[in-house]
Formats: structure tokens, sequence, C-alpha cells
């Protein structure tokens, strides 16, 4: 629940003028009663979900014109006496309760009307009304909208009100027939008959009320008028009279009925009843949105308030009803800048702003549209503090300055991050240099409870302090020097001129009064405000340039991110192909295998060894064939890479196609180079293998482990010593190496590891991860090196 001060906040702001406003557009009681008790709201999902209703609202109103509450009445005395064992209701209150259960009915039905999807909330609200139909038709049945029961409710009922009509009309004839019979005797005046207490009666001169026998009922106010029930007819008024109590008996078990299934569905009814009302609210709050041009503002997570294009809502009507233009304002209360301290001339419009800061923010968290521009974003305050205005006390013996201390002292000790303040004329009411400082001090503990408010001031060193002070921001009514009157406009970034003199020449202050105050005060008003605007304005550059640079370094930090996972996604794709390649080159040397395999079969069964001799040489041509177009391709691909012109060097750096280590070439011999590894392994291929690379950093001076392999194609060495290599190091010439291995069509490798703590067994099976699943790995017995040395099958 919101905490504010002091406890008339709502007259202070003036958001009591509001709800009347609201209330007036209210159709029904509940209705008024619920906008006259809106509280603020402070969870956050619950005021998104007010905001949301409100927001689909009104869009449904303009959408669907039919769906509208109409005038109902109160029923609340129902819940008075539903506990009341055989309470009796009175009529008027039963043909209320019946309209608000048709109210009910025809709201639910609307939901089918629209999608679920286009109003979630809207839908979700009127799926739990739960209307009473049965109830609604029972009483629809028994009582008309007039608030009479109708003849025939009951079977009883009928039949009495037959009976009377039977009574009435033989009444009607014997009473016609008296009346034309003393009337041609002339004893009955023009009128001729009238209606006392209840029955008709004759209407008789005073001079001939003897010659008629009856019952005299009353006199005219002269007493020349008599009004006899004649002997005739009495009986059977009294008949008629007879019926009509026993037809009132009857009506009143009717509604002892009704009232009884009326308590027995109370709270259901009550249900409906705030349904209704509730409904009601929400629609009296869309035609004040029409009103102002309100509208529903985004609710962000975090505390503050960046008002666009705002307006005073009161302000607008009344100057609307005038055909004049409010003048709007950008407003923002941030992290950053949490305090406004706002100063200018008096009347421009100060604490004009302060209490539209208040009053939007009240009817934002009531969910009330506001009216505000495009790109308005709005937190929730759980506090709201307000000290506005004269508020001198009699009672409690508080002058002016002592009430804005005595709410001071409540604002310290409530005050924190999710406080907003709102404070006209701070440190007013006393001598300027005591009331100046203290209100200094106030500040600074506002601004280390990092509470938000707007303080508006005409002291100069609070605006000195909040130049100085981070969180704290400078604000200004601005003013026209040249005609000397304000604009209304408001400016952040810079404090304003209290216009003293200015303001007093334009009123008529003799000149002489003038010239000895400013001389009095001299030049550093003017030009402190001049320093402030000036500091306050590059105060502003610097932080623009600094949310600049984060937003650029937040930048920067996604492109590396990107960058690292590119680079992931590259390296993965190239692994796939290095696989991809190796088991093609598998699958070929397989198919080759094959077809010599079924040549070899053929001859042993044909016998025939010059056949045999020729197809021997037919596959070593196709072999040797295969391996040259090979040779031609990669050299045709490295001159087209490296240009026509290129020429390997001894001592220039290189790498494998295939790798990624990097070489020096030691020896070149034609086409073969010899290239040494940063490790010690030095290898000789075809240079249309090799790709150049810039020369290295030399990353370690000595080398880890020397070891040699001859490499060039037929005098592969199968065993590889590893011991004393690094982690990295070995994974990188473990790689080159099964490349060659598997393309020298190697069928057993030697790896020697070592045992140790077993970092070069796992170099070697995660290598072995990047090759085809048909190499196994089994391990010597222990005199031959055991876990120490892995022997590699490949099949």
């Amino acid at each position: 629940m919101i905490y504010s001060y002091p406890s008339n906040i709502n007259q202070i702001l003036e958001f009591d003028k509001i709800q009347s406003l609201i209330t007036a557009e209210c159709v029904g009681p509940k209705g008024d009663e619920l906008i006259r008790e809106l509280t603020m709201i402070v969870k956050p999902e619950k005021l998104q979900k007010e905001l949301d209703l409100i927001r689909e609202l009104n869009n449904l109103y303009h959408t669907y014109s039919d769906f509208r509450v109409f005038s109902y009445k109160d029923i609340s005395p129902l819940e008075k006496y539903t506990h009341i064992q055989g309470y009796v209701y009175e009529l008027d209150l039963v043909v209320e309760i019946k309209y608000i259960l048709k109210l009910a009915i025809e709201i639910k039905a609307f939901t089918s009307k629209f999608e679920e999807v286009d109003y979630p909330e809207v839908h979700s609200f009127l799926q739990q009304i739960e209307p009473l139909p049965e109830l609604y038709n029972f009483l629809n049945e028994v009582v008309d909208d007039e608030g009479d029961i109708f003849k025939n409710a009951t079977p009883e009922l009928a039949g009495l009100h037959r009976l009377l009509a039977s009574k009435q009309r033989e009444t009607d004839q014997k009473f016609t027939q008296i009346v034309r019979r003393f009337q041609s005797q002339g004893f009955l005046t023009d009128n001729k008959e009238s209606l006392r207490n209840g029955r008709r009666v004759l209407s008789v001169p005073a001079e001939h009320k003897r010659r008629i026998k009856g019952i005299i009922h009353d006199e005219s106010a002269s007493g020349k008028t008599c009004f006899i029930e004649p002997d005739e007819v009495i009986s059977v008024n009294n008949d008629l009279f007879e019926i009509e109590r026993s037809i009132k008996r009857e009506e009143y078990k009717v509604l002892q009925k009704i009232s009884l299934k009326v308590s027995e569905n109370g709270a259901e009814i009550m249900d409906n009843y705030h349904s209704v009302g509730t409904l009601d609210a929400l629609q009296a709050k869309v035609k004040f949105a029409v009103k102002t041009k309100g509208v529903v503002p985004t609710l962000q997570s975090e505390t503050g308030i960046s008002l666009q294009k705002a307006k005073h809502p009161l302000l607008l009507i009344k100057y609307n009803q005038e055909g004049r233009e409010v003048v709007p304002f950008d407003l923002s209360l941030n992290a950053e800048n949490r305090l406004l301290l706002v100063s200018g001339p008096n009347a421009g419009g100060k604490s004009v702003l302060l209490k539209s800061v208040g009053i939007l923010q009240m009817m934002f968290q009531c969910a009330i549209p506001i009216p505000v521009g495009a790109g308005t974003k709005m937190g929730i305050f759980s506090s709201l503090f307000a000290d506005v205005g004269d508020q001198q006390s009699l009672e409690d013996d508080l002058s002016t300055y002592s009430s804005h201390l005595t709410n001071m002292k409540h604002f310290l000790a409530r005050a924190d991050q999710d406080t907003l303040l709102l404070i006209d004329e701070f440190g007013s009411g006393t001598d300027p240099r005591i009331g100046g400082a203290l209100a200094e001090g106030i500040l600074r503990r506002f601004r280390s409870a990092k509470a938000y408010g707007v303080i508006t001031t005409h002291y100069g060193n609070l605006k000195i302090y909040g130049n100085n002070a981070s969180g704290i921001l400078n604000g200004a009514m601005v003013f026209d020097r040249k005609n000397m009157k304000p604009t209304y406009q408001f400016l952040t970034g810079k404090p304003g001129s209290s216009f003293g003199f200015e303001i007093a020449e334009r009123v008529g202050i003799h000149p002489y009064i003038l010239k000895y105050a400013r001389d009095k005060a001299g030049k550093k008003i003017e030009e402190v405000d001049s320093m402030l605007a000036d500091l306050q304005k590059e105060k502003s550059m610097v932080e623009k340039r600094l949310r600049e640079l984060e937003l650029k370094e937040k930048e920067l930090r996604q492109m590396a991110k990107n960058f690292e996972h590119l680079h992931r996604e590259i390296e993965i794709r190239r692994k796939k192909m290095k696989l991809n390649k190796k088991e093609y080159q598998l699958a070929v040397q397989a198919k080759m295998k094959k077809e010599f395999e079924l040549e070899l079969k053929k001859i042993k069964r044909e016998h025939n060894l010059e056949k045999a001799q020729k197809s021997y040489q037919s596959l070593k041509a196709k072999v040797k064939n295969l391996a040259a177009e090979k040779e031609q391709l990669k050299e045709k691909l490295a001159e087209e890479e490296l240009g026509a012109h290129f020429k390997w060097e001894v001592g220039s750096h290189a790498k494998l196609r295939s790798g990624s280590e990097i070489g020096r070439l030691v020896d070149l011999r034609k086409k073969k180079a010899t290239l040494e590894f940063q490790s010690g392994l030095r290898m000789e291929v075809s240079t249309a293998d090799l790709i150049p690379v810039n020369t290295p950093i030399d990353k370690k001076k000595e080398k880890s482990v020397s070891t040699d392999v001859d490499y060039t194609g037929a005098g592969f060495n199968p065993r590889l010593d590893i011991r004393g290599l690094r982690y990295r190091e070995a994974v990188d010439l473990l790689s080159d190496y099964f490349e060659k291995a598997l393309l020298s069509n190697q069928s057993r490798l030697e790896i020697t590891h070592g045992k140790g703590g077993g970092a070069l067994r796992k170099a070697l099976i995660q290598t072995l991860k990047d090759f085809p699943a048909n190499i196994s790995m089994t391990h010597p017995p222990e005199e031959e090196g055991g876990m120490g040395k892995s022997i590699l099958t490949i099949n």
C-alpha cells in the first residue's frame, strides 16, 4: 500500500478534483464509490493488469458503441438484511436487484462479440462475472419494472384479481343507476360523483343531504357539498375492500418467497453489483480520458519518470473551456538524475509544474489515463510526500515555517529509493541564509537516501549545490525578458533567475528604490546565475558524451562476443571439412582396394599370368594417373591462390592446408619442401600442400622436444614419441600425423606418450574424435610400455 504524507495530500495535489470529475461520469452509486476510494497501486503486476484493462476498454468502447453500463441504483442495503431470517424486502429494492442481474447477464453475454486474443484483460474481467439467470427469470415473472407484482404471479392471486374485477363491474352498474336516479331528481351537483377514502361517493348539495340515505364521508371546505356513499352500494363496496385486502395478503406471500430467494443468493447478487460498479468506474475513467486526451503510458520496471509533452489535466480542462492552449513540458527523473531543482520567477509556473508531476503520478498509479505524449514511461513509487503551499495551523500552534520543518522531519525519516518528493519553495519562510543552509543539508540527506523528487527554490546555494552534486539536475521556467512575462516553458540543464528586479520594474516600483536595491545586491547574483548555467551546460555535455561512450563500449563488447561466436563456428566447420575429406579419401581407397581384390580373384580363377600382369599394370597406371591429377589440381590451386610469380624460399614460414601448426622451410628440392615445426617435428611435403604465413611470434626459444619424422609419402614412420610436448602442441602434431598416416594407408601406429598425469593420453583421445571411427586403440603389455604407449589399428 502507498505511504503518503501529509494525510490531505489528495487535496494538496488536487487529486480530489480529478476524482470528482470522474465520478460525474459514473452512472451509478457503486462506480462513484469506487472512484472516491481510489488508492495508488504499488504492485507492478496489479498495476500493469489495470493499465492493460483500461487501455483495452478504451479501444473496445470506440469499436463497440453498444458496450455500455447504463444507469442503476444502490442495492447495498441488501447486505444489511441478508443474515436476518425471514426478512421481507421492499419491492423497490427487488426491482433494482432485478435490473442489476439483467445488466450482469448482458455484460457477460458481450464476451461472444469479440475475440479473447484482441482484448485479453477485458475478457478475463468479464469471465469473472457469475450472472444469476434463474433468479432473474423468476423475478422477471413475478415483478414488473414499475415495482408491481404481476396479477398472475400465483393461481390464488389470479383468482382474486378476477373476483375483484367482477365485483368492480357489479358496483359500477349499481352506482351508475343510482347516479341517474338522483340526478333526475336534482339531488346531485354538476360533478355528480367523487372518490373519498377509497370509495365512490355521490356529490350532494348540503340542502339535499338528508334526502339520500347513506354514509357521509366528507364535506367540501365551504360546507356546501357533502360526499355520501349510498346504502345500496355499501355492502358491495365492503366486498371489494375485503377482496383487496386478500390481494394484499397474497402479494405479501409472493414477496416473502421473493425475499427468501434473494437472501439465499445475497452474496452472489452483491458480487454482480460490484462487477457492474467496477465496469461503471472503468467506463468513467475512459470518458474522462476522452475529455483530457489521456493515454496509458508505458510502465517501466525501474523507479523513475520520463514525461513527454505532459500537461496538467485540470489546467487542460479549464483552458479547453476558455479556448486557450496549455504549454506542455518534458521532464525526466532517473537513476542518474533523481532530484530536479526548478528555479525561475514567481508566477512563472514552477508550482504548476511540481503539481503536474504529482497529480500525473497519482493518476498513473490509479490506472487513470493521463494527458501525455508518445514515449512517456513511468515507474512505481511506494511513498509520496508533498510540501506545497501555506500549511500554517492555528490548532497545532504551527507557523508556516514550522509546518514546513515538520513535514521535512517526516520526509527525512521515511525517504528512500522508492520515494517521490514534491517540495515547493524549499527552505522559504525564514532568514534566507539560515533557510538556505538548512535546505541544503536536508537536500544532501535526500540525495544520500537516493530519493526522487521535484523541488522548487529561489536560493542560489541550492542551485550551486545542484550543479556540483551528482544525481541532482537544475531546471528552469523560461522568462521572456523582452516582454517581461513568463512563457511557462520548462527547460532542464540550467537554473533560472528569479527576475525580481525586472518584475518590480514592470509593476512600477520607483527607479530610485530599484537602483538602491541593485547596488545593495551587487552584480554577483547575475554572475552566479550565468556561471551556473554555463557549468550545467558543460555538465550535460559531458554526461551525454559519457553515455555515448558507454553505448559504444557496449557495442564493442557485443561485436567481440559475436566475433568469438563466429570464430567458433568457423573452427567447427573447418574440422567438419577435414573429417569429410578424410572420410572421402578412405572411401576412394576402399573402392580401389575392392576393385583390386575383385581383379585378383578373377585372375586366380582364370590362372592367366599374362592377364594378371596387364590388370596389375592397368591398376597401377590408374593410381598413378589419379595421383598425378591430384598433384596437378593442387599445383593449379596453389598457383591461382599465390600467383604465378610466387616462389618459396628457405627460411619462410608456412602451414599445411590440412592443419593449423606453423612451420619453417629448412630445405627445398624442386616441388618438395622440408617443413620444421616449433615442436621439432620435420616433415617433407609437396609445396602445393603449403600455405604461406607471416613469421609467428617466438613463444618459446627452446624446443619442448626434438622429434624427426621423415615423411615422403612412402617412407612414413609408424612410431611417434610425443613425450615432453604440451597438450596443445601434442594435439596439433597428432592431427597432422594421423592425416598423413591415413593418406599413406598405414594399418598400425605406435604412439608413446608416457604415463605421468595422463594429459598427453587425453590429447591423443581428443584428437582421435576428429577422425573416422574405424581407428581402434589398445595398450601393449607392461614390459613393452603398458599405459604409457598406445597401439592404434586402422581397419
